[in-house]
């Protein structure tokens, strides 16, 4: 995984969508 996803599951959690790319 890059780093983007790191920083893409910061965002995803500001919109409640974490579990999402877990």
């Amino acid at each position: 995984m890059r780093k983007e996803t790191r920083i893409m599951c910061k965002v995803a959690r500001k919109e409640g969508a974490g579990g999402k790319e877990r």
